[in-house]
């Protein structure tokens, strides 16, 4: 079954393989084992068509293997979020434009989703993936040692999104070990963490 969501004229399509009576999405799976991303995949669907329960099975074990997957979160609470934005400085018009849409499709679809989705949507909403989406050049010690793949917000500055709940330090220090390493100026990240929304501002030293 299909499952759309949109925005403005952003759409993405997802396929979940069965939806028992409009209420319990199934995702059928054969895989060794079933882990924590096929739950987060089944629950990202309940999310979106509003349900509660789902149910994941794995048809490739000897025996037939089934997890049950739940939430009692509601669209109208995914939607009452906070906003920090200590450490967060809107140097640019686009790093306001972000925010301003990132905010309005939280609104919209409320929190919780996955990251990928909100970071696809924003790449199209800030001029499509072959303008957003670029492969700038890393460089060590003057040379150029590897290309990397980033969401470019500007010419000089990047925008990235997580969902980190732990581990936020280790990850500043990573990103701005990787901005030295640029052309870059800085990346506006975008840290989803629940019912919290981190807006903050990294500059290369």
């Amino acid at each position: 079954m299909e499952i759309r969501v949109s925005f403005r004229d952003f759409v993405k399509e997802y396929f979940v393989d069965l939806l028992v009576n409009q209420s319990v999405p199934i995702e059928t799976k054969t895989v060794e084992k079933l882990t924590q991303a096929h739950e987060a995949q089944l629950l990202n669907y309940l999310f979106l068509t509003q349900t509660h329960h789902g149910s994941l099975i794995n048809l490739r074990s000897p025996s037939v293997k089934r997890r049950f997957v739940s939430t009692t979160l509601t669209l109208e609470e995914r939607q009452k979020f906070t906003v920090n934005k200590i450490g967060w400085r809107a140097l640019t018009p686009e790093f306001e434009q972000l925010q301003i849409l990132l905010i309005a499709l939280l609104r919209e679809w409320g929190a919780f989703l996955d990251f990928r989705l909100y970071r696809e949507a924003l790449t199209h909403l800030l001029g499509g993936a072959d303008n957003v989406i670029k492969r700038i050049p890393v460089r060590s010690q003057g040379r150029v040692i590897g290309n990397q793949e980033v969401h470019m917000l500007t010419d000089d500055f990047a925008f990235a999104v997580s969902a980190i709940k732990t581990g936020r330090p280790g990850m500043l220090d990573h990103q701005r070990r990787f901005l030295n390493h640029t052309h870059l100026h800085g990346i506006a990240w975008i840290n989803l963490k629940g019912h919290e929304i981190e807006f903050t501002t990294i500059l290369s030293s």
